[in-house]
């Protein structure tokens, strides 16, 4: 991103940046220290776990090679972690749609472009339809990368009729 001359890189940085600069005391990251070391703290479950472990675990399938069930199995116990974490809010810090929630169903959209079947993960299968719900936008912003994506995905797995 460059604003101004000022350039970031790193969504999760970039987003904190934006509503500072531009919506400060914004619900999606507000000023209270409490409430953001919550979605911070869950900004890095995203990408020191669980996006992490979903990219070991998919990786391979853009190369069209069988994904590593130690992989799948690391992904499967992150998705259980969030799975806790909505299990008794709307969203994954509180009942407010935050950042977190964002920066989480970006990196989500991985799987969901891989054909993730998320159905075992009871509650973060209801929070992912939620959130997407919740973005005004999020079809209009999502609906035509992630349709290519997945049929991008689905011609890699099919060309080597692997399965996820």
């Amino acid at each position: 991103m460059n604003d101004n001359g000022f350039v970031l890189w790193e969504s999760r940085a970039i987003m904190r940046y934006l509503i500072d600069k531009y919506a400060e005391n914004n619900e999606l990251y507000p000023r209270n220290v409490n409430e953001r070391a919550k979605i911070d703290q869950l900004m890095d479950f995203d990408i020191g776990t669980l996006y992490k472990f979903e990219g070991l675990f998919l990786q391979p399938l853009f190369v069209g090679k069988p994904t590593n069930s130690e992989d799948e199995t690391k992904f499967r116990n992150s998705l259980k972690l969030l799975d806790l974490f909505v299990s008794d809010k709307k969203f994954v810090t509180s009942d407010t749609l935050t950042i977190a929630d964002i920066s989480i169903i970006a990196s989500l959209s991985f799987a969901e472009a891989c054909e993730f079947d998320f159905t075992e993960y009871v509650n973060v299968a209801k929070w992912m339809k939620r959130v997407k719900e919740s973005i005004a936008c999020f079809d209009e912003i999502n609906k035509t990368a992630m349709r290519n994506f997945t049929l991008f995905m689905r011609e890699r797995k099919n060309s080597n009729q692997l399965t996820v």
